[in-house]
């Protein structure tokens, strides 16, 4: 991994697995630290993609696990990649147009159970994450973007495996793509699962793990291994009971870093055994 700035703009521009990166200005995944930007996320990538796949990537960011699966598709494969905020969105572009990766479909817009407009709310702190709902974790502007339904996009394409993390809103995203799942058995869903953002953005955790169940699809750690489903439950709703009104005042007025030591504080008090935000697959 390596860094350099482009002189002409101020640019900065990290060379990361051979692929060149402009990124952010606070460089919200660490790129220009030489820090690995969620290798577990990427190593399941490698392990589940294969070339001539189509995939989906919700919540691109600048594009990092982007490139990476235009990679491991290859040409003959697509990505399809979304992301609402116009920075995020204009690096996405510029960074896929870099790295010659013509077979990414860049979609400007979030995703949700119905299509639309929604304000995202930005975070000051993280260009990672931004949230369509209003968040403690937010203090920056809003402003309205579009909002598409996956299964209007992707009407009639086969899906391999959608890879999606966009801070507690994953249920609404994935009501919107109900065709897809039912019509790919063999669909793999990568997905941040985070029940504190999931509460906040006023969904409920256990609901999103019983509606995935009666669709075939149960939690596996990355690589694939059965996870206890129960286990999950129990925690979800422990955070359901405990509600969504304490834990916001409890983090009301906090910075970021604090407002996780709060949920990790909370989630010991609760008994709750899983972490408080991994990474799970979801598949039949």
């Amino acid at each position: 991994m390596s860094a350099q700035e482009n002189a002409a703009t101020g640019e900065r521009i990290v060379i990361v697995d051979d692929f060149k990166f402009a990124i952010d200005a606070m460089d919200s995944l660490g790129l220009g630290q030489g820090q690995a930007f969620e290798p577990e996320i990427l190593a399941a990538l490698r392990h589940w993609v294969r070339p001539g796949n189509t995939v989906v990537d919700i919540g691109a960011n600048i594009g990092y696990f982007t490139a990476h699966l235009a990679r491991l598709v290859g040409d003959g494969g697509t990505v399809h990649a979304f992301e609402p905020e116009p920075a995020n969105f204009a690096l996405l572009t510029a960074n896929m147009g870099a790295n010659g990766l013509a077979w990414v479909r860049l979609h400007q817009a979030a995703v949700g159970a119905q299509p639309g407009t929604a304000t995202l709310h930005t975070s000051e702190y993280n260009g990672g994450m931004h949230r369509l709902y209003e968040s403690v974790c937010c203090t920056g502007p809003g402003f309205d973007v579009p909002v598409l339904r996956l299964d209007q996009v992707l009407a009639g394409v086969h899906v391999d495996l959608i890879k999606i993390d966009i801070e507690g809103y994953e249920p609404a995203a994935l009501l919107g793509a109900e065709d897809c799942l039912r019509a790919n058995p063999r669909l793999k869903i990568v997905s941040e699962y985070c029940p504190a953002s999931m509460l906040e953005a006023g969904g409920q955790p256990s609901a999103m793990l019983r509606w995935l169940g009666e669709r075939g699809f149960g939690p596996h750690r990355l690589d694939g291994t059965a996870l206890d489903v129960q286990e999950l439950q129990h925690d979800a709703q422990r955070y359901e009971k405990y509600g969504r009104e304490r834990f916001l005042a409890d983090c009301q007025g906090l910075s970021n870093p604090q407002i996780l030591d709060t949920i990790v504080r909370l989630s010991a008090e609760l008994g709750c055994t899983r972490p408080v935000i991994e990474n799970l697959l979801f598949m039949r």
